[in-house]
């Protein structure tokens, strides 16, 4: 989302809950020269930025909810996060996770962590 201080270089995790199953707690990574295990690495998530990730793992179904979460301690790691967006890439169908909340244990309700619901969206953003 596009707030003043609201990119994180936490680590940002998600979980997939299905209509036939769960995607375990999955990293939003991207390599830029760390090994993903490291405790140095970081990925940041800019303010106002889209990212892309490809997560893989058994069909869960209709998504009924995600889980993201950080791990972020100090004030500025707080996020402010607007949506997520999620593509089936074998039927192309999409969905839509809006949050539009701060993930912060220093700003507003002190969470790290939102559950989101999502809305079907057409085949445009």
């Amino acid at each position: 989302g596009d707030k003043k201080g609201g990119g994180t270089n936490a680590r940002v995790f998600v979980v997939l809950a299905g209509s036939h199953g769960k995607l375990s707690k999955r990293r939003l990574w991207k390599n830029q020269g760390f090994d993903e295990n490291s405790l140095t690495g970081r990925f940041t998530f800019h303010r106002a930025s889209v990212e892309t990730f490809e997560l893989q793992g058994p069909d869960v179904g209709e998504p009924l909810s995600l889980k993201v979460e950080h791990d972020g301690i100090t004030q500025d790691q707080s996020w402010f996060l607007d949506e997520i967006r999620l593509t089936n890439g074998e039927t192309g169908k999409r969905w839509r996770f809006p949050c539009r909340r701060w993930l912060s244990l220093h700003l507003v309700d002190g969470q790290t962590s939102r559950s989101l619901t999502p809305n079907v969206t057409q085949p445009a953003w």
